[in-house]
């Protein structure tokens, strides 16, 4: 796992710590870790594709037993960018809202 940890540029006892069930929830886990307030709008694709495949070895070496396909965790990393931005566009939706009425 070491080897893979050199292109995360995470210490491994925080990436320890980032480890979960699953290898779609450690690879979101650390996205979460790197990415805490993306802007609005950030997309998986905005992030360094070798970064991207370093977190899906990763995760795939944490769990081995794991079934999920290199598509099904990159999917995982999309909708955490995907439910921030839509979190960040409702809560300007509601505020908007609410500013109106009064």
């Amino acid at each position: 796992m070491s080897d893979s940890n050199n292109g995360l540029n995470i210490d491994s006892e925080i990436l320890f710590a980032l480890k979960k069930d699953s290898s779609t929830a450690t690879a979101r886990s650390i996205l979460k870790y790197l990415y805490p307030h993306p802007p609005v709008n950030f997309k998986l694709s905005d992030v360094d594709p070798a970064l991207v495949a370093d977190i899906v070895r990763y995760s795939k070496e944490c769990h081995p037993d794991d079934a999920s396909t290199t598509a099904r965790i990159r999917h995982a990393m999309f909708n955490y960018f995907a439910l921030i931005t839509y979190r960040k566009k409702r809560k300007s939706i509601i505020s908007n809202t609410s500013i109106q009425n009064q």
